[in-house]
């Protein structure tokens, strides 16, 4: 046996000392975790069951404390104003101004290209121009000549909420509706709507206001151009440009699932898991509870998945020297635990997916068995070829003789 040979035996002794016990720990953990995760899906089915659905006609004060399913339409009666522009709406949850600006925008592009045997990373700017609502700080340009924008913009943009809100006999809390379901553009009254500011103008439904800067970057005036063009080139927006709309919630039919508070609602907290949710329209109860058991969902698949790569890994340090049959192993076996576990709890619970999951338990056993057989084999076909290749055989008249070349 040779040096390397010996050294190799060592390792794969250290190996084996320290894999398998991580690897018995993760088997453990898994089962564990998938006890956990039993616990976690029967919790949230207890809630699904044991969820209220409640009228919107009368308050039930059997329900306080509990978690209600709601459904209705919003309602209410304040009549939202924006403090500056006296823009009003009313049947609306919330009024909203949206301030934007025509500015620089700056996009950064990076390259790669060959030089000689090196590859050479550079970047690339170009410019243009949008509506942003915050404004963009220039000054940081990689370009600043003749990209310049305003510091600041002209006024804000700030959001109103309706207080009083209900859906029946029901409150709703403000700060829980919000800037919630569809959304639609209010319509300006002219003779309705302050201007603040002389060199404000309404055009259809916004609130516009003109730069300073009498001529863009952009645009060369020249004596070559018509009329109809300079006109049209004047109508353009330029840089510092402002334009004010409003935007607002209508109230609209939903459904509320939260915790009822005497004759309003609240976030239902139970142990790690918290319930408050609002839909646009009418949904069943199972659909209102789809998002949270869907993040559940994502929260099991992603340590299954993670602990199935490490022990994936660890397996393939051992079996590394088997190369592809050893592979087979290094899946068999990760889901052969996986498949098992799943199988083991959640056969009462979930018939048709703990099935599933014993199919491909039987799968792994199949695909282990099949490795096993194959490594052996490999085994044995090997040491008779160490075995031949170190002696030698030959017949002469029916007699065998024998030299060991060793």
């Amino acid at each position: 046996m040779g040096k390397s040979e010996k050294l190799f035996n060592v390792v794969t002794c250290i190996s084996y000392v320290i894999v398998v016990p991580i690897i018995i720990f993760l088997t453990l953990a898994i089962f564990f975790n998938e006890k956990l995760f039993l616990i976690s899906y029967l919790e949230s089915e207890h809630f699904i069951d044991s969820c209220v659905e409640i009228s919107e006609d009368r308050i039930d004060t059997a329900n306080d404390g509990k978690l209600v399913l709601l459904y209705g339409k919003l309602a209410t009666k304040d009549i939202l104003t924006d403090p500056l522009f006296k823009v009003s709406v009313d049947n609306s949850t919330s009024l909203t101004r949206i301030v934007e600006m025509y500015q620089w925008e700056e996009i950064k592009e990076k390259h790669r290209k060959r030089s000689g045997k090196r590859d050479i990373e550079y970047y690339t700017y170009s410019y243009h121009k949008s509506w942003r609502r915050e404004p963009i700080n220039s000054d940081l340009f990689h370009d600043k000549k003749g990209h310049e924008n305003p510091k600041k913009t002209l006024h804000k943009s700030i959001s109103i909420v309706a207080d009083d809100i209900t859906i029946g006999a029901h409150k709703i809390p403000s700060n829980m509706i919000g800037n919630y379901g569809p959304s639609e553009t209010v319509v300006l009254d002219s003779s309705t709507i302050s201007l603040p500011d002389a060199d404000a103008t309404i055009k259809g439904n916004e609130i516009y206001y003109k730069a300073n800067n009498k001529e863009d970057y952009s645009i060369k005036k020249s004596d070559s151009l018509s009329k109809e063009k300079l006109e049209y080139l004047e109508k353009l927006p330029k840089i510092g440009d402002v334009k004010i709309y409003f935007v607002k919630h209508p109230v609209c039919d939903v459904t509320l699932l939260a915790k009822q508070n005497g004759d309003s609602f609240t976030h239902y907290n139970q142990g790690r898991k918290s319930f408050f949710d609002i839909k646009y329209g009418k949904v069943a109860k199972k659909d209102m509870f789809k998002d949270i058991t869907a993040l559940e969902s994502f929260a099991m698949w992603m340590p299954r998945i993670l602990v199935f790569l490490v022990m994936f890994f660890l397996i393939t340090i051992i079996v590394n020297k088997y190369k592809y049959y050893g592979n087979i192993l290094s899946v068999s076996i990760p889901l052969f635990i996986f498949s098992a576990s799943i199988f083991f709890h959640w056969i009462p619970y979930k018939t048709v997916f703990a099935l599933k999951s014993l199919g491909v338990c039987i799968i792994s056993i199949i695909m282990t068995v099949v490795a096993i057989f194959l490594i052996n084999l490999s085994v044995y076909k090997e040491r008779e070829k160490d075995f031949y290749d170190g002696h030698t055989f030959s017949k002469r008249n029916d007699n065998f003789k024998y030299e060991d070349n060793r």
